[in-house]
């Protein structure tokens, strides 16, 4: 266990124990130019593998939701996405280990670049995908997002948690 500042210990991100982060979070990024939208076919991360979702990753330490959405963004693509807007916010609690997650959907109103797959051992593929013909392996999460109107407010699910 990390020792913060204060000397007292910081349980490592994602765990239900008393003190922990409330949970790690995760950042989606969707980027549409001229009716498509781009989108990544997972493999190896053990989310979703095998289905397309958007460009994806983790908030590190000390970085803001924004930094965080356009560095991976840029990592996985080669995009330099700018003008971001909350879509919808997905809290998951894994039912086997309790492991909790917090996923923020954005739009990036504009990239700049030309989309290329920069992760190969993550990413099988990088395909801009018509709005109205997207795959039929497009991941869960991404799907209840896209069916979402983009001009709306943002919107919230949570899963595998108790109802109140």
């Amino acid at each position: 266990m990390e020792r913060a500042e204060t000397g007292d210990a910081v349980p490592s991100a994602g765990t239900d124990s008393p003190g922990a982060p409330l949970a790690a979070v995760g950042l989606h990024v969707f980027v549409i130019r001229d009716a498509h939208v781009l989108l990544l076919l997972r493999r190896d991360t053990g989310w979703w593998d095998g289905f397309w979702h958007p460009p994806a990753g983790r908030l590190e330490p000390g970085e803001s939701v924004r930094t965080a959405a356009v560095r991976e963004t840029a990592e996985e693509t080669g995009l330099r996405v700018e003008s971001l807007t909350l879509l919808h916010v997905l809290h998951e609690r894994y039912e086997g280990d309790g492991r909790v997650r917090l996923h923020l959907f954005l739009f990036a109103r504009q990239a700049v670049g030309q989309a290329r797959n920069r992760e190969p051992a993550k990413c099988a593929a990088v395909r801009w995908w018509p709005l109205r013909a997207l795959p039929e392996t497009l991941s869960g999460p991404a799907r209840n997002v896209m069916e979402r109107d983009p001009h709306g407010p943002a919107g919230l699910t949570a899963t595998g948690w108790p109802e109140p």
